[in-house]
């Protein structure tokens, strides 16, 4: 019971994040969202489609 109610507040606050964001770039959440994974990907994924690899890995 108490992990589901903590996983609602994270969840309410994550979007109310989200709202935030996407009204402070004048964007849909939509786009936020799409431009957060592509980020992700581009960080994590060479030009080639390899996963990059850090020191941190290593």
């Amino acid at each position: 019971m108490k992990s589901s109610v903590v996983r609602v507040r994270v969840n309410e606050y994550l979007n109310l994040k989200l709202n935030e964001i996407a009204q402070a770039m004048n964007v849909d959440k939509s786009t936020v969202i799409r431009a957060a994974v592509t980020n992700l990907i581009n960080r994590v994924v060479d030009e080639d489609g390899n996963i990059k690899i850090t020191k941190a890995d290593t």
